[in-house]
């Protein structure tokens, strides 16, 4: 991805030529500071959560193809993790790496998907966007809300209500989250 100022994020990895094995994968950002690193498999993923690293997948087809930037050089993309505390429910989100502040999460699977009521994100399917004034928007599969224990009237609605949905979402910079749509939406 290039921005008007010719900052550049993309995917690269180095590889061994005598050993034909691949050494280290991830993204990295150019631009008028030089090179940099701002993100690599088996690097550190969340500065709260030590041990939490960057999974392998992050940086191969098709996430490999996603990083955005915009003016500023604020680069966003979806990536994999592991270490303690992961599982199926939260191993993947969405970052964002800024010139001047570096890497940060901006959400991952398990979080509330605002706008739905005790809905939670399950994963993020498609490259995110970032404008100019650094509001991101992406896709997003979320569970909807169980009911724990629905009366016999509400067992019907309640069981076309689970499953997995679509929908989309705008993340403004200061972090408020705002559902835009969800498919089935009038």
């Amino acid at each position: 991805a290039v921005n008007g100022g010719g900052r550049v994020a993309f995917f690269g990895r180095t590889r061994d030529k005598e050993l034909e094995i691949v050494q280290d994968s991830g993204f990295y950002a150019y631009g008028a500071e030089g090179l940099a690193s701002i993100a690599a498999a088996a690097g550190p993923a969340i500065s709260s959560e030590p041990g939490v690293v960057f999974n392998a997948q992050s940086f191969e087809a098709p996430c490999a193809d996603d990083p955005v930037v915009n003016a500023a050089g604020v680069t966003v993309f979806r990536g994999f993790i592991e270490g303690a505390g992961v599982n199926e429910t939260n191993l993947n989100g969405l970052w964002k790496y800024d010139p001047d502040a570096g890497l940060s999460l901006l959400l991952r699977g398990g979080d509330a998907a605002t706008g739905i009521p005790g809905a939670t994100f399950i994963s993020f399917p498609a490259i995110p966007t970032i404008n100019n004034a650094g509001d991101t928007a992406f896709l997003a599969f979320y569970h909807p809300a169980i009911d724990a224990a629905p009366s016999a009237s509400s067992a019907l609605a309640t069981t076309t209500q689970q499953g997995i949905h679509l929908g989309m979402w705008l993340r403004r910079p200061a972090g408020e989250l705002q559902s835009l749509f969800k498919l089935g939406d009038p």
